[in-house]
């Protein structure tokens, strides 16, 4: 994610000159794709301004919110205390976080990138038994071009599935969902995996 020299500078910009750059609302997606799971630990990977934190602490989960954004991790933090909801929020990317394992690990609209260990580095924050959601745009041209990236290195969700069959993961619903809070004329790839326990 998000770990690469130029991640901070491509997105920071986002979050300039407006008091708040997204809905405040969760995605559809997270309220659908976890709302059946046990609450444990979670880590929301590139957490923007918290609302995801915000949903899943106020549904029991102990959260932990990673983005490369300052700006937006200064949100998070806020919006999980204007909750009055308990987040840690960490700037930085997924290896600010290596060596720690979560019970599920969501990741939206992250740029995974082909050929970088993106994607291990994600997997490792699974702990054995716990759920990995993974949402991208269905088309991620614009960001792709923000970041200065072509489209075709980023990993998205079915080709993340199809990797998933060939290790300790199983996948348990793949396909679309609405996008960002409920837009259903604009519908996000979605993928939602479990870590094997053994």
């Amino acid at each position: 994610m998000a770990d690469h020299p130029n991640a901070n500078s491509g997105e920071e910009h986002l979050y300039a000159g407006r008091a708040r750059r997204w809905s405040g609302r969760p995605n559809y997606a997270l309220t659908h794709l976890a709302a059946g799971l046990r609450p444990g630990t979670a880590l929301d990977v590139g957490c923007g301004e918290g609302a995801d934190c915000v949903w899943l602490a106020e549904h029991g989960w102990r959260v932990t919110g990673v983005d490369v954004v300052s700006t937006a991790t200064r949100r998070a933090a806020g919006a999980a205390a204007a909750a009055g909801v308990e987040v840690e929020v960490i700037t930085g990317g997924m290896r600010a976080v290596a060596g720690r394992v979560f019970d599920l690990v969501t990741c939206f609209y992250v740029p995974l990138r082909r050929g970088t260990g993106d994607l291990d580095d994600l997997l490792a924050l699974v702990a054995p038994g716990g759920t990995l959601i993974v949402v991208h745009h269905t088309d991620a041209s614009k960001q792709a071009a923000r970041l200065g990236v072509d489209v075709s290195d980023l990993l998205r969700p079915p080709e993340i599935a199809e990797l998933l069959s060939d290790c300790c993961f199983t996948v348990d619903e793949a396909g679309t969902a609405p996008g960002g809070h409920a837009h259903t004329d604009n519908p996000d790839q979605v993928l939602r995996a479990r870590r094997t326990l053994s």
